[in-house]
């Protein structure tokens, strides 16, 4: 986890998807999230594959 700004990064995320790779996107590729909130998300995700 790096916390380096506050702006959501989606580049990987639409790069991928335009691929037709599956993409989940959580934490701060959707907005400015804590780590535990990341974490939250990854783990809710993590179930649900």
């Amino acid at each position: 986890v790096l916390a380096t700004t506050n702006t959501p990064n989606d580049q990987l995320t639409a790069e991928l998807a335009e691929d037709a790779i599956e993409v989940h996107a959580i934490g701060d590729t959707v907005s400015s999230r804590t780590a535990s909130m990341a974490l939250y998300e990854a783990r809710k995700l993590a179930v649900t594959l």
